[in-house]
């Protein structure tokens, strides 16, 4: 029995051999090309780390990332793109013999969001986090988390739509609604209005802080020193 691969295709057949001959068969894959192009719009370019997963037509799946290049079983293809938090999902149809070529545009923007204590003194280290949400909010009032960055510098790439970005350090917390637009680049500024403070207390086991506020978190901290940023 022959079998052959090429990519994600294959087949197989039998083959008789004889002492006086030499056996040329042709093994017939029923296979095309794929090249598939990744990008956040029409006129980007091809995103490298862009997950582009394949699902053939006998249920398996594979996972390319950036440029996909490569050779399929005929048939409807299901390829789902995903770069960063934007997600395309299209279906291709391969004919045997032939190459299909096409860009798959997963849209999106860049938020960039930084934290800031007072609008002019911004959040330098890594201690901070970045919530981001979608700005609508489900009937009980809670919301879904898209994803959370850690420290400055933070930047999320997001599907066209309106989001919040939350920012909390210690007892600090505020929150910034903001709009991304597809191929364009969004600056959030969010703003704790608030400030370090330093608690020494000799041979203490441990220095608690309680806000004023019952919906805000209470700071425990082991040892005789401690700083807290605080609203």
């Amino acid at each position: 029995r022959l079998i052959g691969f090429l990519d994600e295709a294959s087949a197989q057949m039998d083959v008789t051999l004889t002492a006086d001959a030499t056996a040329t068969p042709i093994l017939n894959l029923d296979a095309g090309r794929v090249i598939l192009s990744p990008k956040l719009d029409a006129t980007a370019p091809v995103d490298d780390g862009a997950a582009v997963q394949l699902t053939l037509p006998d249920g398996r799946t594979t996972t390319y990332y950036g440029l996909t290049d490569t050779v399929v079983p005929a048939g409807d293809i299901s390829v789902r793109v995903s770069i960063g938090n934007a997600l395309a999902e299209v279906v291709v149809p391969v004919i045997a013999g032939n190459t299909l070529e096409q860009d798959i545009i997963a849209e999106a923007g860049l938020a960039a969001i930084e934290g800031y204590y007072t609008p002019d003194l911004q959040i330098e280290s890594g201690a901070h986090a970045v919530v981001i949400y979608p700005a609508k909010v489900a009937l009980d009032g809670s919301r879904e988390r898209i994803e959370t960055i850690y420290g400055a510098g933070a930047q999320s790439t997001l599907p066209p739509g309106d989001y919040v970005a939350e920012v909390s350090l210690d007892l600090a917390v505020a929150e910034v609604p903001f709009t991304v637009k597809g191929g364009e680049r969004v600056d959030v500024k969010v703003v704790l209005n608030a400030g370090v403070m330093a608690i020494t207390a000799p041979e203490g086991a441990q220095i608690v802080v309680l806000p004023a506020k019952a919906d805000l978190p209470v700071s425990v901290t082991a040892g005789e020193r401690t700083e807290a940023t605080l609203p």
